[in-house]
């Protein structure tokens, strides 16, 4: 071993201390010319902002244009008349007799009363055979 070799302290009380500073990865010069500065990069957004307000008021516009210019919706027709199940005559020829048979059976049917009489349950055959011989 060579003698004006000496290996350093072992603990590091000798060795000065030296800040390293940041590495940075080079850049190369075609992408320090694409790499927009602040500046361009709010001036970009701001245009952007500018034309979708732009285009979204556009929208907004053409909508209620729209709505507003609807045209009226036209009238249904008037619907068209039934047709009579029979032909009704002009003048009303009824026999006297048969006035008289339906105005006496109104007045029957306005005298009956029907109203009930037995409210008690009906009568039930509790006596239940499951014998097939019965039947």
């Amino acid at each position: 071993m060579p003698e004006d070799f000496e290996a350093p302290p072992m603990g590091g009380e000798n060795i000065p201390f030296k800040e390293l500073e940041q590495e940075k990865p080079p850049v190369p010069e075609l992408v320090k010319k694409e790499m927009p500065s602040m500046a361009e990069k709010k001036i970009k957004r701001l245009k952007l902002i500018m034309i979708g307000s732009i285009v979204s008021m556009f929208f907004m516009i053409v909508i209620l244009v729209a709505l507003l210019l609807k045209p009226e919706p036209e009238a249904p027709p008037p619907p068209a008349p039934s047709p009579s199940p029979s032909p009704s005559p002009t003048v009303k020829v009824v026999d006297k007799s048969l006035t008289e048979r339906i105005e006496a059976s109104e007045k029957q049917i306005d005298g009956l009363d029907f109203a009930e009489t037995d409210l008690a349950f009906p009568v039930l055959d509790f006596n239940i055979n499951f014998d097939k011989d019965n039947y």
